[in-house]
């Protein structure tokens, strides 16, 4: 990268930490974009150059990671299930965690109370991830033998979801265990994956099966 890219770079880091920290601090809503600005020690009208709203800066790079699911998924190696895939991918995901820094940790330790007790941000959120769902509902499908639109595969996708999202908020921590369980969700997913696919799909029901 030229040294122009290098210190956007820093910039956009340097706003997200500062946004991060105020946030777990202060509170969302308590915070303003002024403040986010003074803390990163840049002008006010340099932040809405990297993100557009204040939701923006809470969910950065919340698309890349999105985004990089749904390319493990798609691009999963033959004779791997899109569920195994998915399982995979987040694995690796929580051991590349054990490098990230304290800062990380702690902004992971409490991003998902924040985004829980904020209406607007549990719909921000659920609009964010929910083409990640929908793509990964497709490939489910694919698998499965059923259309796109089949009720099963989308049942997948939302258990997928549900189950992470429950993790989360029982966890809230960064230690070992965590990772235990993160292993002990994903098992649970996979029993429970293959038990809705051990239901016989009932015939006759346009609009819900193929």
């Amino acid at each position: 990268m030229s040294l122009r890219e290098r210190k956007k770079q820093r910039t956009r880091a340097a706003i997200v930490e500062a946004a991060r920290t105020l946030f777990v601090e202060r509170g969302y809503d308590a915070t303003t974009i002024a403040d986010i600005a003074e803390a990163a020690d840049v002008s006010a009208g340099t932040v809405p150059g990297y993100f557009g709203t204040k939701a923006d800066i809470f969910f950065a790079d919340y698309d890349t990671v999105m985004a990089e699911f749904v390319d493990a998924v798609k691009r999963r190696e033959q004779g791997t299930t899109a569920v195994r895939a998915a399982v995979a991918w987040r694995r690796a995901r929580a051991d590349a965690d054990t490098g990230e820094s304290a800062a990380a940790r702690r902004w992971r330790k409490h991003a998902r109370a924040i985004a829980d007790a904020n209406p607007v941000l549990m719909a921000l959120e659920r609009q964010r991830y929910a083409p990640a769902e929908t793509a990964f509902a497709e490939e489910v499908a694919r698998d499965l033998g059923d259309a796109p639109d089949d009720l099963r595969p989308k049942l997948v996708a939302a258990l997928n979801i549900a189950m992470r999202l429950t993790w989360l908020r029982h966890v809230g921590v960064e230690d070992t265990a965590s990772a235990v369980l993160g292993a002990y969700v994903d098992d649970c997913f996979l029993a429970a994956v293959d038990a809705l696919v051990a239901v016989p799909v009932p015939p006759g029901q346009p609009g819900f099966f193929s």
